[in-house]
């Protein structure tokens, strides 16, 4: 993994966020994948494996797809805080090849799946299953805010031409 490093009026910047080169099970999920941290990683995030960032407040998980995918749904297993859902928010944001962008997820002040840590409450939904119209992408982003580490885990997309 990769540390990004931007120069800014020659003033070298550490930008928070780590890139990888993925290849999921589903090659149309094929491209590079940017983190805001990792305390966790085990197998592609994007494709059923288990991410944990290594910072309070909000976590980010990025696939810049190598070639458009066409995306008709998805599964959600685990997603959110590990401490409250108050003020919290988990969404799953698409760029189309045109530069829009389309929201997938937008759930506030609820985390999918979690177990809190001691001390933690708050509004936890069952594992989700999400279908919508087919919708081509070139990039996926998973955003997390709220209090505590975040988890993303189980998150598998419904892909045309995998099956």
């Amino acid at each position: 993994m990769k540390t990004m490093i931007a120069a800014v009026l020659s003033t070298a910047l550490v930008v928070a966020a780590t890139a990888a080169s993925a290849a999921p099970p589903c090659p149309a999920l094929a491209g590079t994948t940017f983190y805001d941290s990792t305390h966790t990683l085990v197998g592609d995030p994007f494709f059923g494996g288990r991410w944990s960032n290594a910072k309070n407040g909000k976590a980010y998980v990025q696939r810049n797809l190598t070639k458009p995918a066409t995306l008709y749904g998805f599964s959600l297993g685990q997603a959110g805080s590990d401490m409250t859902t108050v003020g919290s928010r988990v969404a799953i944001t698409a760029k189309k090849p045109d530069g829009t962008t389309v929201t997938l997820l937008d759930l506030r002040g609820v985390a999918v799946g979690r177990d809190f840590s001691p001390g933690g409450a708050g509004t936890v939904a069952s594992p989700l299953f999400v279908r919508f119209p087919p919708v081509e992408v070139k990039s996926i982003r998973v955003d997390m805010t709220g209090n505590g580490w975040f988890l993303l885990y189980n998150l598998t997309f419904n892909v045309l031409g995998c099956s």
